[in-house]
C-alpha cells in the first residue's frame, strides 16, 4: 500500500501539456534562461528510421512508434537580450511567446540550428517577416546549401531577412574558442553537429556550474537513437556523418555532464546523458530525477534536512513531506516554525535520508523557493490528507517550497555513488 501511495504522490502534474495550461519549463544557466517552447508532443513513426532491424525495434519501439516532439526554445538574459533558437512550424510559437509577455518585435536575436521547415516556419507569418528586429543566425555551409535549393519556404526566408542575416562557421565540440557568436553573450557558442544537414549547428551555453547544449536534429528517436545511436533518419542529408557527429556528441556530453535540451525530445526536451555500453547511452530528464528522488524520499518515510540558525549553527529537523507540482520538487512546513524561518533566511539546504532495506542513503544540495500560492499549498496538503488536521492552504502558517539547483548523491557501500542534478 505505501507502494502504491508514494507512486501516485511522486507523479508529475503535466496534464494538458499541448494546451499549455501549466507553465513552461525553464533552467537557469548562470546569467542566462532557458525556456521550453513546444510546438506539440507527438509520436513518431519507426518508417522513419534507417538500419533498425526488428529486435531493435521490438525492444525499443514495440508499437511502431516512439515519443517525439517539435520544440524551440527562448533563451532571456540579465542584460536584456531575448534570443529564439529555432522558431519551430509557428503553430503554437506565438501563443508561448504571449504567455512570457514576449512580443515578436522583441525577439533581438534568432539562431537557426538548421533551415528544416520545422524550424524555420515561424519567422514567417502572412507572407511577412515575424521577428522585423532580429539578427538571424546560419551556419555558412548551411546557407550556402539552402541556397541552392529549390525550397519554397527557405527561398521567401532568406529573402525576406536578407538585410538580418548574419553567417557563422562553428567550432568543434570540446575545442576553446575566442570566438564570438553574439557581442555581449560570450557564453553562447556555436558548435558543429553537420550530417543531418551540412551546417546542422547546436548552441552551447557556456555559463554557470552545469554548461546546456541545445543540440538540435541530433536525434528524432530518442528512444531507439540512444542505445543505438548509429541509427539514422531519413530525414538526414548525410546519414553516416550524422552518426559520427551523434556519437562525438553523445560521448562528451556524457563525459563533461552537460545538460541537453533537444528540438526532437519529448517534454520537457532536458536531460542528461548517460553512458551505457561502448556506443550507448541513456538520456535521463528532469522529471525521470525528479521523480527517482521524490520516490526515495517517501519511501524512507522519513528524511532529514540541515539548516543554519542565526549563529550559524547547523540546525537538523526530521521531514516527510516530498511531491511533484508543475515539475517541481515540493516540501512543506509551517512558518511559525524555526526551521522555516531559516530556510527563507538562507534558502540553502541539504538533506539526507537513509533507506535501510534498500542499503541506500541519498544526500541533496539545493536551495529551496517559497510558492505562496493557493493551489500549491492545496495540492501539497491534498497528498497528505493528515497534515489537513494541522494545516490550511488559506491559512497564514502553511508554507511549501519547491527545490532548485538541486545536486542529488546515491551512495551504498557495494555501488558507485550515482550523482543527478536539476
Amino acid at each position: 500500500m505505501k507502494k502504491i501511495l508514494t507512486s501516485a504522490i511522486c507523479a508529475i502534474v503535466l496534464l494538458n501539456v499541448s494546451a499549455q495550461n501549466i507553465q513552461l519549463p525553464q533552467w537557469t544557466v548562470g546569467d542566462y534562461t532557458l525556456t521550453l517552447l513546444s510546438e506539440g508532443q507527438q509520436k513518431g513513426n519507426t518508417s522513419i528510421l534507417l538500419h533498425a532491424d526488428g529486435d531493435i525495434l521490438a525492444k525499443y519501439a514495440p508499437d511502431g512508434s516512439f515519443p517525439n516532439a517539435v520544440n524551440c526554445f527562448l533563451i532571456t538574459t540579465k542584460t536584456g537580450r531575448t534570443i529564439l533558437v529555432d522558431a519551430g512550424f509557428g503553430r503554437k510559437l506565438f501563443e508561448n511567446l504571449v504567455s512570457l509577455n514576449v512580443k515578436p518585435e522583441n525577439i533581438d536575436v534568432v539562431l537557426l540550428t538548421h533551415m528544416h521547415g520545422d524550424h524555420i516556419g515561424g519567422l514567417i507569418k502572412d507572407g511577412q517577416a515575424t521577428f522585423p528586429k532580429a539578427q538571424v543566425f546560419i551556419a555558412k555551409a548551411e546557407f550556402d546549401y539552402w541556397s541552392k535549393q529549390n525550397n519554397p519556404l527557405v527561398k521567401t526566408v532568406l529573402a525576406t531577412y536578407k538585410k538580418q542575416i548574419k553567417t557563422f562557421v562553428p567550432d568543434e565540440i570540446g575545442a576553446p574558442t575566442a570566438k564570438k557568436l553574439i557581442g555581449d553573450c560570450p557564453e553562447i557558442k556555436a558548435i558543429a553537429a553537420y550530417g543531418h544537414t551540412p551546417g546542422h549547428s547546436m548552441f552551447l551555453i557556456d555559463a554557470g556550474e552545469k554548461p546546456l547544449l541545445i543540440w538540435g536534429d541530433l536525434t528524432h528517436a530518442m528512444a531507439v537513437q540512444m542505445p543505438h545511436p548509429e541509427i539514422s533518419v531519413t530525414y538526414d542529408v548525410d546519414p553516416e556523418t550524422a552518426v559520427q557527429s551523434r556519437l562525438k556528441v553523445l560521448d562528451y556530453a556524457a563525459k563533461n555532464t552537460l545538460t541537453i535540451a533537444g528540438m526532437h525530445i519529448a517534454w520537457p526536451a532536458v536531460g542528461t546523458i548517460e553512458k551505457t555500453g561502448k556506443q550507448s547511452f541513456k538520456f535521463i530528464n528532469k522529471q525521470e530525477n525528479m521523480k527517482e528522488v521524490c520516490q526515495f524520499l517517501n519511501d524512507c518515510g522519513m528524511y532529514y534536512i540541515a539548516t543554519l540558525d542565526d549563529n550559524n549553527q547547523p540546525r537538523v529537523r526530521p521531514f516527510g513531506t516530498a511531491t511533484i507540482f508543475e515539475d517541481k520538487l515540493y516540501i512543506q512546513t509551517g512558518k511559525k516554525k524555526n526551521v522555516a524561518k531559516q530556510m527563507l533566511k538562507n534558502p540553502k539546504v541539504e538533506i539526507c535520508a537513509h533507506n535501510i532495506p534498500a542499503g541506500k542513503w541519498l544526500r541533496i544540495e539545493a536551495e529551496v523557493v517559497e510558492d505562496d500560492r493557493v493551489e500549491a499549498k492545496e495540492f501539497v496538503l491534498n497528498q497528505y490528507p493528515s497534515l489537513k488536521s494541522i494545516y490550511d492552504a488559506r491559512d497564514n502558517n502553511t508554507l511549501v517550497l519547491y527545490l532548485k539547483n538541486v545536486t542529488a548523491t546515491y551512495a551504498s557501500f557495494s555501488e558507485e555513488p550515482k550523482v543527478v542534478k536539476w
